[in-house]
């Protein structure tokens, strides 16, 4: 198991153990978070996975100020992916929720505490 793995499973068990208390609704919350978090989480590593192996090759070759450049383009895109992510969650949280379940108690406390939707 990798330690991004590791990190991340920790991550959602804490969550649960903290949101254990509140509820059901809260719980299933979670869980569908941590799988909006996971999709995120898989485009920016394969980006900056992806970004590492061209920025190998230019530091191989001695060409610094290509690595440069392809480190500078490869942050700058995985940033945005995870911009537009929050930007997604934030405006439409409640049809995303939507898509992930029709259970009427997870769609109620959403709505209750999502932004403007």
């Amino acid at each position: 198991m990798t330690l991004q793995a590791l990190m991340s499973t920790s991550r959602t068990m804490v969550d649960a153990v903290l949101v254990a208390r509140l509820g059901t609704d809260e719980i299933a919350a979670i869980g569908y978070g941590s799988r909006v978090v996971f999709v995120v989480m898989l485009a920016t590593m394969g980006m900056a996975d992806g970004g590492a192996v061209i920025i190998a090759q230019f530091r191989g070759s001695g060409d610094a100020a290509r690595a440069r450049r392809a480190t500078a383009v490869t942050t700058a895109v995985t940033v945005g992916i995870a911009l537009v992510a929050l930007v997604v969650c934030l405006l439409w949280a409640r049809p995303l929720v939507a898509v992930a379940t029709e259970d009427p108690g997870s769609s109620t406390w959403a709505r209750s505490t999502s932004g403007p939707s």
